[in-house]
């Protein structure tokens, strides 16, 4: 995790693991990447940015970064006077887009599964440098582009009118498992920060139509995501959920609250796991007392495995009234749920997360290929890969969707996605190269406790044509493993032998095959 401060102003990284506290930069954080592990430090009066890379490379950007896409690359979207700004490689190449729009953009968003779809709000009447609409009505569009910026459709228009009424803006519907054409549009409303209100759109058709999905404000709670079977949204003290996209809702039973008796309007707030869409947390935070040096409360963790079905308690967290962001997910594998309090950090493991995340989902839109065999798609980022080094045969059905995790081979998070056979690694440091996209050493991983004969390493004999000696791991491939490893990608897709030949159980047939374990994968012989 990242923690900033102004004294000394700097960022740091905290492996909350080992409490491991490295300097990340001098600079202070200003917005997170939690999607590509990279971190921003905002010049808001210049609308410039400083873009720090997981290697901690700084690169100077001429753009604010507004819009960072979910699917593990390092493209970014930004605004400067209402122009649009895009860069591919996390701020090494600035391009203009959207110019026939120029000084006219007001909000840009994009999507969790792939970075090359953009959406943008364009003023077209009215003086573009107001968000109101005083002292005169105007009129707005929503354009889409699939191709990071290169072309666009006009999508919805609409008109905006009275004095504490502004620009819409837009979001993306949280949650993994959100279809790619699915979108948010919100409306202010109201003259100061106490008496604004956000009224909330949701379109499911890439911005062509919207249904009311609630409002938000000073006295007004509405928190909202996409699970695995549709949308939730927790208003006040009831929970809904739609399976329609929106058109219908049924309430969802709520875990008891602590009774409040205080005035404490948004006291409930609703959390979810990035990873694994159907893990919920509602949070509600209770006033304890009222002190000199401040307010005091409790909040209370109430956990979802299943999109709201059921409920269990999780233990409560006692800290100083400055709102619920004390608490947060992690966005990577294994999750985390992380706390603050009394500027101590807590951390509690709940390891039943990373254990649904091959719960089926629904197709999450046309640029992805969905498989009803195992209910996930492939993601954009390695749809490629999949298809060009063996595809099914060779790796199998996806069966997770696209996640960030934690290697603790390389100690690093990448954006993974598994298969039936095969992990699969994004690595943006070698975007454009044969080394975009690689394999994860599963098998060394997996195996990494294991002591058999089989795993010890072996002394290189003579030479003979059905086997060949591997010097980097002591092993052997031979006869019939050794064919298809030369026949079916090699190195490249299988890495080096980490054992011998033996004989296990296979856990899904209940039946002994012959196996050989390597970095990558694990080869076994079909008895027929």
């Amino acid at each position: 995790m990242l923690l900033t401060g102004e004294n000394p102003a700097a960022t740091y990284s905290l492996n909350y693991q080992t409490g491991e506290l490295i300097q990340r930069s001098s600079r202070t954080l200003s917005l997170c990447g939690e999607d590509n592990g990279m971190f921003f430090n905002i010049n808001s009066p210049q609308q410039t940015a400083w873009a720090i890379n997981s290697s901690n490379t700084e690169v100077s950007l001429p753009f604010v970064p507004v819009a960072l896409p979910g699917d593990g690359t390092v493209q970014l979207y930004g605004l400067k006077d209402r122009r649009l700004y895009y860069s591919p490689d996390g701020g090494k190449t600035v391009l203009e887009k959207a110019t026939q729009f120029a000084g006219l953009i007001k909000s840009v968003a994009t999507i969790a599964q792939d970075g090359r779809v953009v959406y943008i709000i364009v003023k077209e009447t009215g003086d573009p440098t107001l968000d109101v609409a005083y002292p005169e009505p105007f009129t707005y569009s929503l354009y889409a582009s699939t191709d990071t910026g290169k072309s666009w459709e006009k999508r919805f228009s609409g008109t905006i009118s009275g004095y504490s009424n502004y620009v819409p803006t837009l979001e993306i519907m949280p949650g993994r498992a959100t279809p790619s054409n699915w979108l948010v549009i919100n409306v202010r409303s109201g003259s100061t920060p106490a008496s604004s209100r956000y009224a909330y759109q949701l379109s499911i058709d890439g911005g062509r139509t919207f249904k009311e999905l609630g409002a938000r404000g000073h006295y007004d709670e509405l928190w909202f995501a996409r699970t695995n079977s549709g949308v939730v949204k927790l208003s006040f003290d009831q929970l809904s959920l739609s399976r329609d996209g929106g058109n219908s809702w049924q309430p969802v039973q709520l875990p008891p609250f602590i009774t409040d008796n205080t005035s404490d309007a948004n006291s409930k707030y609703l959390l979810q796991s990035r990873n694994a869409p159907d893990n919920l947390f509602l949070m509600q935070r209770v006033i304890t007392s009222y002190e000199s040096n401040g307010v005091k409360g409790t909040v209370y963790i109430h956990y979802s495995p299943d999109g709201g079905n059921s409920w269990q308690d999780l233990p409560s967290l006692d800290i100083p009234y400055f709102g619920l962001e004390g608490a947060f997910i992690s966005p990577y594998s294994p999750t985390t749920l992380i706390a603050i309090k009394d500027r101590q950090i807590y951390k509690l493991e709940i390891p039943k997360i990373d254990r649904s995340l091959t719960t089926k989902v629904n197709n999450n839109g046309t640029q992805a290929n969905f498989y009803n065999e195992t209910g996930h798609n492939i993601a954009p980022l390695f749809q490629q890969y999949w298809e060009t080094k063996g595809g099914l045969s060779q790796f199998g059905f996806p069966r997770t969707e696209a996640f960030r995790e934690f290697d603790p081979t390389e100690g690093k998070v990448f954006t993974v996605q598994y298969f039936e056979r095969a992990r699969f690694e994004y690595h943006p440091e070698f975007a454009g190269t044969n080394n975009e996209v690689l394999l994860g050493l599963l098998g060394k991983q997996l195996t990494a406790q294991r002591s058999e004969a089989a795993f010890g390493r072996r002394e290189s004999s003579a030479e003979v044509p059905e086997l060949s000696y591997f010097s980097q791991t002591g092993h052997y491939l031979a006869f019939g493993f050794k064919t298809y490893w030369e026949n079916n990608g090699g190195l490249a897709i299988y890495g080096y032998p980490i054992s011998e030949e033996f004989t296990e159980k296979n856990p899904d047939e209940v039946i002994f095959i012959p196996c050989n374990i390597l970095n990558g994968l694990a080869l076994n012989i079909t008895l027929n």
